[in-house]
C-alpha cells in the first residue's frame, strides 16, 4: 500500500464537508439543471478540480485522498468525486466509460448531460466524437485497388470499435441520430472532395 498510514476517517470527513458546502450552495435552487450548473461551478471553479495535465502519470492521480488534497487527478478519479458530490445534491449521476477516457453522466428531465471532469466541460454529440477521435489517427492507403495490409485491417477494426463505443455513449445522451446524420454528411463531403482530387485512398484509423 502506497499510503499505509492513510487517515481514512479524515479523508471521509473532508469529502463529507465538501458535500455539505455544495448542498448549501444548491439549497436555494430547485431545478436539476440549476443544481448541475452549481455543482459544476463548485467542483471546477470554486475548488479548482481539474485534470493533471502537467503530470498525468503521477501515481497520486489514482488515489482519491490525494486528488482531494491536490485538486488534480485523472478522468476516473475526478469523475468518482464529481459523481458522489452530484448525488449528494439529488442528481442522478453515474460514471461512463469512453475510448481512452472516463466521463460522468447526469440524467436530467428530458435530457442527459455528459461531463468531462478532466476539463470541466459539458459535451454534446460533436464534442464526444472529437474526444474519441483524439485517440485515433488517419492514414491513407494510396495504392488504388491494392489489397489491404494487416496494419490497415487493424486500423479499420479499431475505427469500428471506436464508432461502436461512441454510439453506445450517444445512446445514453439521446443524441445518436443527430450524430449519425452529421457523420453521414461529413463522410459524403470527404468522399466528394477525394473524388474531385482524383484520390481513391482508403481511410483507416489507428490509436493515437
Amino acid at each position: 500500500d502506497a499510503y499505509p498510514t492513510l487517515d481514512l476517517q479524515g479523508f471521509l470527513a473532508e469529502a463529507d464537508l465538501l458535500g455539505r458546502h455544495l448542498a448549501e450552495r444548491c439549497r436555494s435552487v430547485s431545478s436539476e439543471h440549476a443544481r448541475l450548473e452549481r455543482t459544476l461551478r463548485f467542483f471546477h471553479r470554486t475548488h479548482g478540480f481539474a485534470g493533471n495535465v502537467a503530470n498525468y502519470y503521477d501515481p497520486d492521480n489514482s488515489y482519491l485522498h490525494r486528488v482531494l488534497e491536490t485538486r488534480r487527478g485523472i478522468p476516473i478519479t475526478l469523475s468518482v468525486l464529481f459523481v458522489e458530490r452530484a448525488r449528494g445534491v439529488g442528481l442522478d449521476a453515474h460514471g461512463i466509460g469512453f475510448p481512452g477516457h472516463f466521463l460522468a453522466r447526469v440524467n436530467l428531465p428530458g435530457e442527459v448531460a455528459v461531463i468531462d471532469t478532466f476539463t470541466g466541460s459539458q459535451l454534446d454529440a460533436e464534442l464526444l466524437a472529437r474526444l474519441g477521435e483524439q485517440h485515433v489517427g488517419v492514414r491513407p492507403d494510396r495504392g488504388q485497388g491494392a489489397r489491404a495490409t494487416r496494419r490497415e485491417e487493424m486500423y479499420r477494426s479499431q475505427a469500428q470499435r471506436f464508432e461502436q463505443a461512441t454510439e453506445l455513449v450517444l445512446d445514453h445522451v439521446g443524441q445518436r441520430a443527430d450524430h449519425q446524420q452529421r457523420r453521414g454528411g461529413a463522410r459524403h463531403g470527404r468522399r466528394q472532395r477525394r473524388h474531385e482530387r482524383g484520390e481513391a485512398g482508403v481511410l483507416a484509423l489507428r490509436e493515437g
